[in-house]
C-alpha cells in the first residue's frame, strides 16, 4: 500500500550497486570509493565463510583470493568502513556464517521489521539490541555516528529499541551509481566526497530496474500501487539509506499514546454514542442508513486526518482502536 510522499531528496547519501561484482572487483571498488573522500562507507553485502559460496574464489585478484583481497582493502580503510552484520534473534547471537573482518565497525541489517513472508510494508525497525553487556546497533545509526555523532547520541537518547522509519523517498531521492561506472573510472570522484556512502545490491546492472531481482526488495509505504497486487519496491540498502536520513535529520515519527490518547478514544465513542441515541430517540427515518453513512463519513474523516498528522506534524495514531470505536458505538 502506497500512501506517503517522497520528501526532499537528501544530496548527503549516495547508494552505490554492486550488482554482481566478484569480491575481487568489490575490494578494487571500495578502494576507489574511500579514495574519492566520503566521510563513511556502509557495506551492505554479506561473505560468506563457506567455500562453496558464490565468488569465494576469485581468480582475477592476481595473487589474492577474493577474501584475501576484501581483507586487505577494510583494513586499509577501516576508520572509514561500517560492515553488514546478520544477527540470529531466535538463538540470540550473531550470526557466525558471514566473514567480519578484523577492527572494523559492525551494524546490524535484519533489523527491518515485516511479516515472515515479508508481505507488509516495511515501517518499523530495530535500532539496538543488548546482547549480554554489549550494545549492537544498526548499520544506519553506526554510519550516523561517525558522520554526525550529535545527531546519534539525540537518537540514542530516545531509548527506543523501535522506532517508526520516516521515508525520505524511494533510490531517486539519494545520489546512485553503478559499481561498474566507479571501477571503470566513468564517475565524478567529487560526488562522493563528505559523503555517507552505502554500498549494496540494487539490481543487476540497472538501478532498481529488473524487479526480477527480488532477493533483497521489500514492499514499504511509497509503493506506487495504492491498491491490489503490486511487486516489492525499495531494496534493503535504500531503506537503510532512508533509515540513516531520517535520523541525521532528526525527523523522527512520534507515537501518540498514553491518557490523552486513550481519553480521546473515550471521547470519540461518546460522542457517537451520543449521536446514535439523539437519531434512535429522534426516531429519524431510515435510522441504520443514517448510523452507517456517519459510520462511512467519520472513517473517511479519521483516515484523512491519520494522514494528515503524519505528514504535516510526523505524529503517528494507532488508527485501529479508533476503527473499533466507530464499529461498535452504532450498535451500542
Amino acid at each position: 500500500m502506497g500512501h506517503l510522499k517522497a520528501r526532499q531528496a537528501d544530496p548527503d547519501i549516495a547508494i552505490v550497486n554492486v550488482s554482481d561484482l566478484n569480491r575481487c572487483q568489490q575490494a578494487e571498488l571500495i578502494g576507489k570509493i574511500a579514495r574519492s573522500g566520503p566521510v563513511v562507507i556502509g557495506m551492505d553485502v554479506l561473505y560468506q565463510k563457506d567455500s562453496t559460496a558464490i565468488n569465494y574464489q576469485d581468480t582475477s585478484c592476481y595473487f589474492q583470493t577474493g577474501a584475501e583481497a576484501l581483507r586487505q582493502v577494510f583494513a586499509d580503510h577501516n576508520n572509514k568502513i561500517v560492515q553488514a552484520q546478520m544477527y540470529d534473534w531466535e538463538n540470540n547471537i550473531p550470526d557466525d556464517r558471514f566473514i567480519i573482518f578484523p577492527k572494523v565497525e559492525v551494524g546490524i541489517i535484519n533489523n527491518l521489521i515485516t511479516t515472515d513472508d515479508e508481505t507488509t510494508p516495511v515501517r518499523e525497525f530495530i535500532t539496538w539490541h543488548k546482547t549480554g553487556e554489549d550494545t549492537l546497533v544498526n548499520l544506519s545509526y553506526q554510519m550516523v555516528r561517525k558522520m554526525a555523532p550529535e545527531m546519534y547520541k539525540k537518537a540514542m537518547s530516545r531509548s527506543n529499541k523501535y522506532e517508526m522509519l520516516n521515508y525520505t523517498g524511494n533510490g531517486n531521492s539519494f545520489l546512485r551509481l553503478e559499481g561498474e561506472e566507479i571501477l571503470s573510472g566513468d564517475f565524478d570522484p567529487g560526488s562522493l566526497k563528505d559523503k555517507m556512502v552505502f554500498v549494496g545490491f540494487t539490481g543487476k546492472n540497472n538501478y532498481g530496474g529488473r524487479l526480477d531481482d527480488i532477493g533483497d526488495l521489500y514492499y514499504t509505504p511509497m509503493n506506487a500501487k495504492f491498491m491490489g497486487k503490486s511487486l516489492p519496491d525499495m531494496y534493503g540498502v535504500t531503506i537503510h539509506a532512508n533509515i540513516a536520513s531520517m535520523v541525521r535529520k532528526a525527523q523522527f515519527i512520534e507515537r501518540i499514546s498514553g491518557w490523552i490518547f486513550w481519553l480521546a478514544i473515550f471521547l470519540f465513542t461518546y460522542l457517537h454514542v451520543l449521536s446514535f441515541v439523539y437519531l434512535f430517540l429522534k426516531r429519524i427515518m431510515w435510522y441504520r442508513v443514517s448510523a452507517k453513512l456517519i459510520q462511512l463519513f467519520s472513517l473517511l474523516l479519521i483516515t484523512l486526518a491519520v494522514f494528515w498528522l503524519l505528514e504535516t506534524f510526523s505524529l503517528s495514531v494507532n488508527i485501529k482502536y479508533l476503527f473499533i470505536a466507530i464499529f461498535v458505538s452504532v450498535d451500542t
